[in-house]
């Protein structure tokens, strides 16, 4: 009788601490972001990707730009890109730009070629 007393008693132990340690290393450092930090998070905007197609009118690698004549709304608009999206685009090139705008500029993600 003493046996299985002191076998319950040592089950019922372990199993309402067990929770405790079940916890994985990860979870035990971490912390809850405050407040301030949710609304932060919440505040900041995706980044819309925005497309257009057309005709290169400029190309200026020296101040890493492009300026593309939009197809559909006839106007020029002038897109900041890195070296690498300008080499083999040249003047006259048809283009999609797929670009989005961060402070105040825009900036391509990508440029590829179209057929004419």
């Amino acid at each position: 009788m003493k046996k299985l007393l002191v076998t319950l008693t040592t089950l019922g132990v372990v199993l309402t601490t067990s929770p405790i340690f079940a916890q994985t290393p990860a979870e035990k450092g971490a912390q809850q972001p405050s407040v301030k930090e949710k609304v932060v998070k919440k505040e900041v905007k995706k980044e819309e990707i925005k497309s257009v197609t057309g005709e290169v009118v400029a190309v200026d690698t020296a101040g890493k730009t492009l300026t593309v004549k939009c197809e559909k709304e006839k106007k020029e608009i002038k897109i900041s890109a890195t070296e690498k999206q300008l080499k083999g685009i040249n003047k006259g090139d048809k283009v999609e730009v797929k670009y989005v705008e961060k402070e105040g500029k825009l900036v391509a993600e990508s440029i590829k070629k179209v057929k004419k």
